[in-house]
């Protein structure tokens, strides 16, 4: 099951009214309105975040791609040693970071709950397929992602953040 994330231009707008950056750059016409001038390259990011009190660093980067314009993201849980037994596997999607300790399950590391788009993975131990869309006004978007196992689909544990940039490359 892949995830088209027609929300992020939802999040994408949100986080610009929050002061978030984009690639794109604007210009004010005569008549008062925004003119789009120019996009440019923007190098996609996956940058591990533990937090404080610090979650384990078992959440890593895309697989097979970085969150770039027109691939699948695709991130993954490292079971090693972390939540061995997970019965499922999720990942969270906010346009701002946090650092919120909630004692055992981890620390919250991605804010705005209310705007939060939760993904399930297909399987423990599988890499949550994140489709983004071919569309240049997502490109330099800044987001944060951080998963979490259960084992019993009611307690959970937190991993590490990985603060995304959306990419052209």
């Amino acid at each position: 099951m892949t995830v088209q994330i027609r929300f992020l231009a939802v999040l994408f707008s949100i986080a610009m009214g929050a002061g978030a950056s984009s690639s794109a750059q604007t210009a004010a016409s005569a008549d008062g309105m925004d003119t789009l001038i120019s996009f440019g390259e923007v190098m996609a990011v996956e940058a591990s975040r533990v937090g404080s009190p610090p979650n384990p660093d078992v959440f890593l980067p895309g697989v097979t791609s970085p969150p770039v314009l027109g691939q699948t993201w695709d991130p993954v849980i490292d079971h090693t040693e972390f939540v061995p037994d997970a019965g499922s596997d999720f990942l969270i999607l906010t346009p701002s970071p946090a650092n919120l300790d909630l004692g055992l399950p981890g620390t919250l590391l991605c804010g705005s709950p209310v705007l939060a788009m939760l993904v399930p993975a297909i399987a423990p131990g599988a890499p949550f397929p994140v489709s983004i869309p071919d569309d240049i006004h997502l490109a330099g978007l800044e987001l944060c992602a951080q998963a979490g196992s259960s084992t019993d689909g009611v307690t959970f544990r937190l991993t590490n953040a990985l603060d995304i940039t959306i990419g052209t490359h």
